[in-house]
Parts: C-alpha cells; sequence; structure tokens
C-alpha cells in the first residue's frame, strides 16, 4: 500500500502513468487492480513524456483557433493533463449533440457530415492515453478542421432550411407519379429534384434553385388538377343527372340503386394524382353505362314479378 501510495504520487505529478492490459487506466482503477492480487501482475508502470509550455501552448492553439474556432481548453492551461481534461471535457458535450442529430437525420444525405465529424471526435476522444489524444487531434487537425466546418453547414441548414426541405421531399414523394404528367421541361426538373433530395449530400449549396423549382412544379401541379378536376366533376354531375332522369323515367322510386352522388363527386374532388382523375375522365361512358344497367336491371325484376314472368 504505501508503494502503491508513493507510484500514485509520482503519477499525479504527471511523471508515470498505468496500464492494465496494454489499455491506459485511472488512478482508482490502478488501486482497484493493484490490491487485486490476481490483477497485480498484469499492470504496468510507464514513464510519461513531460511537455514544454511551447507543446502545450501549441496544442491549445491546435484546438481552439485551428479546429474548434472557440475557446475549449482555457489560454492559460500550464499542465498537460489538465490541458488534456480540458479538451476532453470540451468534447463530452459535442459528441451527445452529434450522436442526437446523426441518429434522428440518418435518413437523409447530409447526415454524411454528422456521422463523420462525429467518428473523428470520437476517436480522438477515445485514442486511449493522453499523449496518443494530443498526437491522434494534432495529425488529424486539417480532417478535423474540414469536418468541423461541414457539420456547421449541416447545423445552420437544419435550423434554418430544414423545415421547408422536409416540406419539399414530402412534396417530392406524393408526386412522384403527377410528374409523368407534366411538360417535358417540367419532367426534367422534377427529375433534378428527386436527384437532389436522394443524393446531395450538401443540400444547402442548390436549395434556393430547388426551392423555386419546387415551386415551379407545385404551382404547374396544382393548375393542373384544379383544371382536370373541374372538367371530371363537371362530367360526372352531368352522368348523375342523367341516371336521376333515366330513374323517373323507368318510373322507379327505389332508393340507393345506384351510385351515391354526394359519395363519388367528393371522391373526385379529393383526389391528389392527375392519373387517377384521367382514369375517372375516360371511365365516364362506362361508368353512366353501368348505372343505366343497374336501374334497368331492377325495372326488369319489378315487372318480373307482376307479371311471374
Amino acid at each position: 500500500i504505501s508503494t502503491m501510495d508513493i507510484l500514485l504520487g509520482i503519477a499525479k505529478k504527471g511523471y508515470r502513468r498505468f496500464e492494465w492490459r496494454n489499455e491506459e487506466i485511472d488512478f482508482p482503477t490502478y488501486a482497484d487492480k493493484a490490491l487485486n492480487s490476481r490483477e497485480r501482475d498484469a499492470i504496468t508502470i510507464h514513464k510519461e513524456k513531460v511537455h514544454s509550455q511551447d507543446e502545450i501552448n501549441n496544442f491549445i492553439h491546435v484546438v481552439n483557433n485551428e479546429i474548434f474556432a472557440e475557446t475549449l481548453i482555457p489560454s492559460n492551461t500550464s499542465d498537460f493533463k489538465e490541458t488534456i481534461k480540458s479538451f476532453k471535457s470540451g468534447l463530452s458535450p459535442k459528441l451527445i449533440k452529434l450522436n442526437q442529430l446523426k441518429d434522428e437525420y440518418e435518413g437523409y444525405p447530409f447526415a454524411s457530415h454528422l456521422k463523420s465529424f462525429y467518428d473523428l471526435l470520437s476517436a480522438a476522444y477515445n485514442a486511449g492515453s493522453d499523449e496518443q489524444i494530443a498526437e491522434q487531434t494534432i495529425a488529424q487537425k486539417d480532417q478535423l478542421k474540414k469536418s468541423r466546418d461541414s457539420y456547421m453547414y449541416v447545423e445552420e441548414f437544419i435550423e434554418h432550411n430544414f423545415k421547408s426541405y422536409e416540406q419539399i421531399s414530402t412534396f417530392a414523394e406524393s408526386n412522384k407519379n403527377n410528374f409523368a404528367s407534366l411538360d417535358e421541361t417540367l419532367i426534367v426538373k422534377a427529375d433534378d429534384l428527386i436527384d437532389y433530395l436522394k443524393r446531395d449530400h450538401e443540400p444547402w449549396d442548390k436549395f434556393p434553385q430547388m426551392k423555386k423549382a419546387f415551386k415551379e412544379l407545385n404551382d404547374a401541379i396544382k393548375e393542373r388538377l384544379n383544371s382536370l378536376k373541374t372538367e371530371v366533376v363537371k362530367t360526372y354531375e352531368t352522368i348523375f343527372e342523367e341516371i336521376t332522369a333515366r330513374q323517373k323515367e323507368l318510373g322507379i322510386d327505389a332508393a340507393n340503386l345506384t351510385t351515391s352522388a354526394d359519395h363519388y363527386l367528393q371522391k373526385i374532388n379529393k383526389e391528389t394524382q392527375i392519373t387517377q382523375l384521367e382514369i375517372y375522365e375516360l371511365k365516364a361512358n362506362e361508368f353512366r353505362a353501368e348505372n343505366f344497367k343497374k336501374l334497368e336491371d331492377y325495372k326488369a325484376q319489378e315487372v318480373a314479378k307482376k307479371t311471374g314472368k
């Protein structure tokens, strides 16, 4: 126990570090393993590198100024272990937030930047010894800076434009069949929009022009749907008038023999697919004939009951 106390004192001053089965361990873990006779032999003691103030200052500068552009480590820190402790303390909330964001937006192409930045920070945080953390961070500073910049673009995009982006995405999914019914120029724009939503990992660059394309496509589809819907409703209103007239002509008083006008017209008015409205239009004569046949069949059955034939 006295030996342990001396070693801990030396380690706390930054001159030694402990490993257990080739993995660096903290002081409480060292004490726990050292007190266990079965685990004691697996502990190794390693000399810590003594870092000059210039080396510490360089690491602080790289972290604060070159990678993150914010103060993660107080600039007046002079102890290397305290420097790494502050660094890890600053990384911890970033990793938590990144983990939440990458899970929340994993279905979108731009989430690749969230995952990439998370993986880099996580690797730095878990690099091993304090020395390894410092070495890996400095070695990957350019990659970390680039990834951090991309992350900042993602964060800004989510905050300011994601709602509109999601609206466009929902629109594209709901209207993928409608796009084929538009003119050739708009079909090309629709294809570009779909490709943008599926593959563009940096959607902020083309967002203004895609937003414009969305408006053009949305307006064109609304105009086509409203125009076609007006024509189809008018056609079927005429058909229902003809059905009613035919029922009176046949002298049929029974209700609910034919398709309900209110229900069918509501169904047409709620339709959001151009092709379905075109099908209604194409089947108008068939619809009229089917309902006329229902009336005529009913009349024939009534006559047969009365005549016994």
